[in-house]
């Protein structure tokens, strides 16, 4: 999450980890209200923080200041229960919903860097990459180019560590954005050739379609492009 973009977000980025704005729209009030009865009568307990933090998550691109309610919800729970990875995953839900949902930069970081802490302390990889490439995304939003391109590329590392493939797709995609960014064609190209290759290879009709549209931004609608270097 990798998400769905904020404003300011180019289209090819998107939030790693949270649900993006067509899933938002087609679940809309039925996932909601499910939600909401569920946690209505939930035991104050792990399973709780997770109704309350996919409910924060599920408002976040509709509306964000009752994501940021269930999310701190969700947090202080989690805190009671002394539930790292359900803190985690609260600072990330809290973090979409200022990032995403508000365009808050700074608590957006700030979120994701205490989500990071828990899951780097915890040798959590897969959450630890999603987290990086989160941070990359509103470096890029910040318009600090290089500190994003940093995040993305430790990102990708780890992801590529753990054969993650659909991880390095989506990363890749957002690393092509960047470049495009920073005025480098050639590497933006070449990253988005990658990672048409790794979305095409887990046949994702999705990502496929996001990466043609950079294609098109970087003039090669036909897709020649795939012929790079």
């Amino acid at each position: 999450m990798q998400i769905q973009p904020n404003e300011k977000v180019s289209p090819a980025l998107f939030i790693v980890g949270a649900a993006s704005r067509s899933h938002a729209q087609v679940q809309g009030q039925l996932l909601i209200d499910s939600l909401i009865n569920q946690i209505a009568t939930a035991k104050e307990d792990t399973n709780k923080v997770m109704l309350l933090n996919d409910l924060s998550l599920t408002y976040y691109s509709i509306n964000p200041d009752e994501g940021l309610k269930y999310g701190q919800q969700g947090l202080a729970l989690a805190e009671q229960l002394d539930w790292k990875l359900g803190k985690a995953y609260a600072y990330k839900v809290i973090a979409g919903n200022y990032g995403y949902g508000k365009s808050d930069f700074p608590n957006a970081l700030k979120y994701y860097f205490d989500a990071l802490k828990i899951h780097e302390e915890g040798g959590v990889k897969n959450e630890v990459a999603a987290t990086l490439m989160n941070i990359g995304i509103v470096y890029n939003s910040l318009e600090d180019y290089p500190k994003a391109l940093d995040y993305m590329l430790r990102a990708n590392k780890i992801d590529e560590e753990l054969g993650n493939k659909s991880g390095v797709a989506a990363n890749l995609g957002n690393i092509g954005q960047l470049y495009i960014s920073l005025g480098d064609t050639a590497k933006a190209l070449e990253s988005n050739i990658k990672s048409l290759d790794f979305y095409e290879a887990v046949g994702d009709k999705n990502g496929i379609a996001r990466n043609l549209g950079l294609f098109e931004q970087l003039g090669d609608k036909n897709g020649a492009a795939k012929n790079f270097g």
